[in-house]
């Protein structure tokens, strides 16, 4: 397979559901990743919500590994017959590559998690009582896409102060 020369830095919102059976999985991703490195980045997101640590289920924390850099919200909700009473979810801000000036950036969206929970809370709460899992990965999708302009102004914002990074597909290393 031919990797470009150079990745382009994109932005992405993400929303994962832990299932009592089959463990973590992304519910929905918005806009669709399409990098090299897309498969590892999907396969690695969901299972942050493995970490178990009172400090991350309360606060939202950052995630940096060399593929991408996330923002990660978790809460649960409650559900009469879940195990554990409670259906537990975790919502992202995801920047790939992995830079620093990006990091500063990402952190500084850190309030706006809370407020990207709560649009999508109404919509995973009729999902509990209808069971249609298509209209609730629908109806995400489009509540995750209606943030993406204002989270990719205020990056853009910052890449004012910081400059705009250049990423080399020879920094990364692909596996196979």
């Amino acid at each position: 397979m031919k990797y470009p020369d150079r990745l382009e830095e994109s932005y992405h919102i993400a929303l994962c559901h832990f299932d009592e059976i089959i463990g973590p999985e992304i519910v929905a991703i918005t806009p669709k990743l399409q990098n090299p490195f897309s498969s590892i980045i999907l396969n690695l997101l969901p299972t942050l919500m493995d970490l178990q640590d009172e400090i991350v289920r309360k606060d939202p924390f950052l995630f940096v590994n060399s593929y991408f850099m996330s923002y990660n919200l978790m809460f649960s909700l409650p559900r009469m017959d879940a195990r554990g009473g409670s259906e537990d979810f975790m919502i992202t801000i995801l920047i790939t590559p992995t830079e620093a000036a990006g990091m500063i950036a990402l952190s500084g969206l850190r309030d706006i998690l809370p407020t990207l929970r709560e649009s999508v809370v109404p919509h995973i709460l009729n999902f509990f009582d209808h069971r249609d899992a298509k209209l609730l990965i629908n109806e995400c999708e489009n509540i995750l896409k209606g943030y993406l302009e204002p989270i990719n102004l205020f990056i853009e914002s910052q890449r004012e102060v910081w400059g705009k990074p250049v990423f080399r597909q020879q920094d990364y290393r692909i596996e196979e």
